[in-house]
Parts: structure tokens; sequence; C-alpha cells
């Protein structure tokens, strides 16, 4: 589960006709994603706006052994208009460790994003 909050973009600048397109290194797959978006496909996800009170998160889940000695990578790509009619493009790019522990998972994780995740997932 990785939550992605978009807190770096200027207070007072709204995106416009944002898109988020989201890739896993080999091993990772898309399982769930919650948040105000139109699920285009499993990666690519279509925003009204983009703003610093936007947030969404995304389950991932993996399909093949991961070696605990490399790291899992994430990528996010926001693809949007700007005020002045630009297209950008915003990357952010995330590598965590594989472990082996289930202990190990949460110890660096942000425990009021896994519980809102949980509790929106029903569990």
């Amino acid at each position: 589960m990785v939550g992605f909050f978009f807190g770096s973009f200027p207070i007072s600048c709204v995106r416009n006709e944002p898109t988020q397109l989201l890739f896993g290194s080999s091993g990772l797959q898309v399982k769930s994603q919650q948040g105000a978006f139109l699920l285009s496909s499993p990666t690519e996800l279509s925003f009204a706006h983009l703003s610093s009170d936007s947030a969404f998160t995304v389950g991932l889940e993996h399909t093949k052994n991961l070696s605990p000695r490399e790291y899992a990578f994430i990528q996010c790509a926001a693809l949007y208009t700007s005020i002045d009619g630009h297209r950008r493009v915003r990357v952010v790019n995330l590598a965590m460790n594989v472990v082996e522990l289930a202990g190990s998972v949460f110890q660096y994780a942000d425990l009021e994003t896994v519980l809102t995740y949980q509790a929106k997932e029903g569990r």
C-alpha cells in the first residue's frame, strides 16, 4: 500500500486535466486504488483537478519473489495542464527496501495511512 499526497503543489495552484500514471518494478502490480478519480485503466487515474489537498492510495501486490538484496521501485507520473495552458509532467520515484519479515514492513510505515487504507478496504 502506497499513499501519494500532493502537498508540494503551491496552495493557490490547481492543476487542470490531470492524469496519474503508475508504474512498478518487475514483480509488482497495482491491486487496488482509492480516491476521488476515474479509473481509466489499472495504472491510469483521471482526476477532475489536482491541488495541494489532493491525495490517493494504491494497494500493491507482488507477483513473483522479490530479492531482499534489491529495491522495489514505484513511479508515479502526474500529467496536467498548467494555468497558463502548458502541458507538464511531475514525476515521483520511490525506492523501497524488500524485507523478509512481516514486522519489518511496518517499521517505517505511516500508521495513519495504513489504518485509513484498511478501513476503506473494509478490513
